[in-house]
């Protein structure tokens, strides 16, 4: 199975689409995101492999709003920029000389329905293909979790015994 490809007319294989799922911590990076079509990464975390398109995570921080998926973007263009010159409001902000890439946006688009992630899974960074984003519902059927997984977990649940699975994205 190959996953990340597709068959074009000819019988070439193609890449699909990529998607990054990056993280939206609290409200000034949603307004960031939604008014200027902008996102940051530290340079120091930058992923390396290429996307085309950014999905956005909001934590829990956004209370009912939060721990899913609701925004994706197309990416049309990438720069180096400090901190202080992408937020020029908090000049004293402890982080405010530090580089960050910064991912001019098309406009936002609101999926339909919301990835939600349905466990205590925490994560920084995430690939997916465009196709797996919108065919999800949740976090772990985004990544290709099998649905066996959540089965056992809850079957050890009830049976008293603490279990979380782990996966590792790459």
């Amino acid at each position: 199975c190959y996953h990340g490809a597709q068959m074009n007319k000819g019988g070439i294989r193609e890449r699909e689409p990529q998607v990054l799922v990056g993280i939206l911590k609290d409200q000034c990076a949603l307004k960031l995101l939604l008014s200027r079509h902008l996102y940051r990464i530290p340079v120091a975390h930058t992923p390396r492999r290429p996307f085309e398109y950014l999905g956005f995570y909001q934590t829990a921080a956004f209370g009912k709003t939060g721990r899913c998926i609701r925004y994706i973007a197309p990416v049309l263009g990438r720069c180096t920029q400090k901190r202080s010159s992408i937020l020029p409001n908090e000049p004293l902000h402890p982080r405010a000389n530090n580089r960050y890439r910064l991912y001019r946006l098309g406009k936002p688009v609101r999926l339909p329905q919301p990835i939600r992630n349905l466990g205590p899974r925490r994560f920084n960074f995430a690939y997916t293909s465009l196709r797996h984003l919108f065919e999800s519902h949740d976090i772990l059927e985004m990544f290709g979790v099998p649905p066996i997984e959540r089965i056992m977990q809850e079957e050890l649940k009830q049976a008293g015994i603490p279990a979380l699975s782990e996966f590792t994205m790459s």
